[in-house]
């Protein structure tokens, strides 16, 4: 009903036409008249003065999440309009987040305050602006939260393994999540739990082979990555760093650190190895990000989000006392 029209609209619907054999050049000159057709307000005038401005070979940027092109590509050729397209992946991947959450809260809570807690964390702004987007955040999201949530439960890990590898074709810039999570699976409490070393090595050599593959099969040019503005010199990498800790600072991100700081402190040594691990995992994600990308976006974090406040309410919700001091001897 009230779609994002965010700034990476044309550029995904550019991409698409890109398939029908145009040039970036034909098909940005198309996009500009779909831009008009489909959409209103100030928002395509925003839109065509963005395209005006914008660098020579923008949909570098863009080429390298394939799967939601060729979905988009898919859906328009079955006589949805672009705009449209670019939407209803979001859609469903924001209600299959919805299903994954309320199947988690079900495992920890009774039936009507695990209905109140999941509509709760779909309202919260990194996951509801997910279904106004056009772009493949939400179907991204939905492919790493799920392979937590497999994680976490003990799901077979071969197909943990594939949902992972999958989610290099939506964005390439996974390959560090999935590097992270296949190390989780490895090293995941309970031998009988973890990923086989073997199929581990096996995973993270695919890993490469389909990151660097992608690359290679969908730019133009393989370095096309070292154009970042951020990474020209070291003054514009320090200014992107600031605004990324001022990013950081206006996001969720601190209230969950507060609320793992308040459990540890309450709970100590009471709380779980698999807790631990999960967020473990989450925040060398986080770091790992900020040294190779330097740019906080929260709508990428979604599945993390919803992760490490699951994970930590469980622990609340166990009956854990808060630990008294030892009585003081007169």
């Amino acid at each position: 009903m009230l779609p994002g029209n965010n700034g990476d609209l044309p550029y995904y619907i550019a991409t698409a036409l890109t398939k029908d054999g145009k040039t970036d050049q034909q098909a940005l000159s198309e996009t500009k008249f779909i831009v008009r057709a489909e959409v209103t307000g100030w928002k395509q005038g925003a839109l065509l003065h963005q395209m005006e401005i914008a660098e020579k070979n923008i949909l570098d940027y863009y080429r390298i999440k394939p799967l939601y092109v060729f979905i988009i590509h898919f859906l328009h050729k079955a006589g949805f309009s672009f705009v449209t397209a670019t939407l209803i992946p979001s859609l469903l991947s924001y209600f299959g987040i919805g299903c994954l959450v309320f199947s988690w809260c079900m495992k920890i809570l009774k039936p009507l305050p695990a209905l109140i807690f999941s509509m709760i964390l779909l309202f919260i702004n990194p996951c509801i602006i997910l279904a106004r987007l056009s772009s493949p955040d939400a179907v991204s999201n939905i492919f790493l939260f799920y392979s937590l949530y497999r994680i976490y439960f003990g799901k077979k890990y071969y197909w943990t393994a594939l949902i992972l590898m999958t989610s290099l074709f939506i964005r390439l810039d996974n390959f560090i999540s999935v590097f992270v999570l296949l190390t989780l699976m490895q090293m995941w409490p309970g031998k009988q739990k973890q990923i086989h070393f073997g199929t581990f090595l096996i995973c993270m050599f695919l890993t490469v082979i389909l990151a660097v593959g992608i690359n290679f099969l969908y730019e133009p040019e393989f370095w096309w990555f070292l154009r970042v503005t951020y990474l020209q010199s070291v003054s514009a990498y320090g200014l992107q760093v600031l605004i990324y800790f001022l990013s950081v600072s206006q996001s969720f991100l601190p209230s969950l650190i507060l609320i793992g700081c308040i459990e540890y402190f309450m709970i100590g040594n009471s709380i779980p190895k698999t807790t631990l691990y999960v967020l473990t995992s989450i925040a060398c994600i986080i770091f790992i990000r900020f040294l190779f990308f330097p740019s906080f976006e929260e709508r990428f974090m979604t599945g993390y989000y919803l992760t490490a406040f699951l994970v930590l309410l469980e622990p609340f919700l166990s009956g854990k006392q808060v630990q008294k001091p030892s009585s003081i001897h007169k």
